[in-house]
C-alpha cells in the first residue's frame, strides 16, 4: 500500500473534521459553560434585567475538594534495579526531581486535574527544549487535541495526534519569518491569530512530526527517535467508544441551575411580598 503524502492541506482537513466532531459533541460550548460555572458566571446569556441573580457556587467547592483529595499524595518516580545500579538510579532519580522542580511540574499537574474535572479530559505535551537543555511540559486543552481514532482515548493506539496552537500574528511572524499566512482564528475577545498544527504519527517504529498551518508546512517531516507519543491524556469519566470523557462539573450543573433558580424566585417573592399592600375601599 502506497504511503499517503502529508501536506498542509491534508493536515488541515483532518483538523476540520475534528472540529465538526467536537461540534457534534457540543464540546466547545460545554467546556465554556463548565468553566463559567466554576468561576461563578452562572447567569450568562439570560436576558432578565429586573431579576436578582444570586449564585451559591458549590461547583467550585466540589472541584477544589476533588483536587485536594487527589493531590494529598505527592507524585514521585520510583526506579528499581540491582544492587550494583543503586548509585546510578539514585542520581537519575535526583535529576528527575530537579527537572520537576525547575519545570514546576507539580503545579501543572494540579491544573491538569482541574481541567479534567471541569472539561472531562486532561492532556499534557512534553518536549525537549534545546535552549534550556531539559524537558518542558505544556498543558493542552481538550479542544486543542485531535485524535486520529475518535473511538478511544488510548494514546498509543492513535494513528496520529494533532496539537492545535493559536499564535498571535506578531509572535508567529517572529518565530517563522518569511512565511505568509492569513489569520484563520479570531473571536470577540482576542485579536486574529494563526492556527498552527503539530501532527505526530508513527513511521518505521518511531514517532515523526510535521508542523503546518492552513497553507504552509512550517517544519518538514522530522523523526523524533522516540517510540511513544510525547503526549499524556486522561478522562475524568470515560465514555464508551469516544475519546472525550465527562467531567465532574457536567453532572452537577443542572443541580446548580436549579438551586440558583430557587434562590432567585425566593428573592423575587420576598421583594414583591415583603411589605403589606394598602387597599382602600370606596
Amino acid at each position: 500500500m502506497k504511503e499517503k503524502k502529508i501536506t498542509a492541506d491534508s493536515v488541515w482537513q483532518e483538523y476540520q473534521k475534528d472540529v465538526s466532531f467536537k461540534e457534534e459533541l457540543n464540546l466547545f460550548e460545554k467546556t465554556k459553560q463548565h468553566h463559567n460555572f466554576f468561576l461563578g458566571r452562572q447567569w450568562e446569556g439570560l436576558n432578565a434585567p429586573d431579576l436578582e441573580k444570586p449564585v451559591l457556587n458549590f461547583v467550585k467547592r466540589v472541584v477544589n475538594y476533588l483536587i485536594s483529595v487527589l493531590m494529598v499524595n505527592d507524585v514521585a518516580v520510583s526506579l528499581k534495579g540491582g544492587d550494583s545500579e543503586e548509585e546510578f538510579l539514585r542520581r537519575v532519580s535526583d535529576e528527575i526531581e530537579a527537572v520537576n522542580e525547575k519545570t514546576r511540574f507539580r503545579s501543572k499537574l494540579r491544573r491538569i486535574i482541574k481541567n479534567t474535572a471541569i472539561d472531562g479530559d486532561g492532556a499534557i505535551y512534553v518536549r525537549y527544549d534545546s535552549d534550556t537543555k531539559m524537558a518542558e511540559s505544556e498543558i493542552i486543552n481538550n479542544t486543542n487535541i485531535v485524535f486520529g481514532d475518535k473511538t478511544t482515548a488510548e494514546i498509543e493506539k492513535q494513528p496520529y495526534i494533532i496539537l492545535v496552537k493559536h499564535m498571535a500574528k506578531d509572535v508567529f511572524e517572529e518565530e517563522f519569518p518569511g512565511v505568509e499566512e492569513d489569520a484563520v482564528y479570531a473571536d470577540d475577545h482576542y485579536e486574529a491569530c494563526v492556527t498552527v498544527l503539530i501532527r505526530f504519527y508513527k513511521k518505521n517504529g518511531t514517532v515523526h512530526f510535521v508542523q503546518t498551518t492552513q497553507h504552509n508546512i512550517l517544519t518538514d517531516e522530522t523523526d523524533t527517535g522516540q517510540k511513544l507519543y510525547p503526549v499524556a491524556f486522561i478522562n475524568w469519566e470515560a465514555v464508551r467508544d469516544c475519546c472525550h470523557g465527562i467531567g465532574a462539573v457536567e453532572t452537577i450543573v443542572p443541580n446548580q441551575i436549579a438551586v440558583n433558580k430557587l434562590w432567585a424566585m425566593a428573592l423575587l417573592y420576598q421583594k414583591n411580598n415583603a411589605f403589606p399592600k394598602i387597599f382602600i375601599g370606596l
